[in-house]
């Protein structure tokens, strides 16, 4: 790790805060291990996805009691950082809020 640099904010790099009221499972993992998708998965977004056919899916619906009659129809979303990849299974949309602007007057 001799040539590792630390990851640093830039100007203009935003902070948001993602809250979900009731996720029926979360896992955040250092992005230096996260796994490889698997083949056929589809995901909409690059940073902040909604996930498709996924291993975390396959872990939640074999660990929980969860399921399309209760919660309710379930998602898998997904935010990869520089830093972590976090995944949860909701059935409900992620509330975002920009909490701030790096570099910006205001912080």
């Amino acid at each position: 790790m001799a040539n590792a640099q630390a990851i640093e904010p830039g100007p203009g790099d935003r902070v948001i805060e993602v809250i979900w009221e009731q996720p029926v499972s979360y896992a955040v993992t250092d992005e230096s291990f996260a796994g490889l998708e698997r083949d056929g998965q589809t995901a909409d977004g690059r940073v902040a996805r909604i996930v498709d056919d996924s291993w975390f899916d396959d872990f939640v619906k074999a660990s929980t009691w969860a399921d399309a009659t209760f919660p309710g129809p379930l998602r898998h979303y997904s935010i990869v950082t520089n830093n972590h990849c976090v995944n949860v299974i909701s059935a409900n949309e992620p509330q975002v809020k920009l909490v701030s602007v790096y570099g910006s007057t205001t912080e």
